[in-house]
């Protein structure tokens, strides 16, 4: 869901306090230092070496690859026309017939392969590990 949208999630700053604690701080705080996470890197100056403190952000890589794309697609039709398939049930087949045929909201640039990614690799985990479905 959260790679859907571009968004990135940390599970350690999860704690639900924080964001209300981070709103609050003006914007010259941030970046006080001219950086990105300054906050941050001034809250853990103590507890980490310079050169992991001071790296740069490194760039975020996206996959936009067209065979890759194909694959997910394949094996997604594959699991929809298997009844035997653990997914059998639990598939919208109208939507996925939709996001395979690359129509729908792709909520991003790369396309709606990328919402169908997980379901064939739920379909061959489902097979391996035989959860029970009721």
């Amino acid at each position: 869901m959260i790679t859907a949208v571009g968004l990135e999630v940390r599970v350690p700053f999860c704690d639900h306090r924080l964001p209300g604690c981070v709103r609050n701080v003006p914007w010259s705080m941030k970046r006080a230092d001219c950086r990105e996470k300054s906050l941050l890197r001034m809250a853990v100056a103590d507890l980490l070496p310079e050169e992991i403190l001071m790296r740069p952000e490194p760039a975020s890589p996206a996959l936009h690859d067209p065979v890759h794309d194909a694959a997910v697609i394949s094996g997604m039709w594959t699991v929809r026309g298997d009844r035997a398939s653990p997914m059998a049930g639990l598939l919208d087949h109208g939507r996925v017939a939709e996001w395979g045929d690359g129509q729908g909201p792709a909520m991003t640039h790369t396309g709606t392969a990328r919402l169908l990614t997980p379901l064939p690799t739920a379909d061959v985990w489902m097979r391996q590990h035989g959860p029970a479905l009721a």
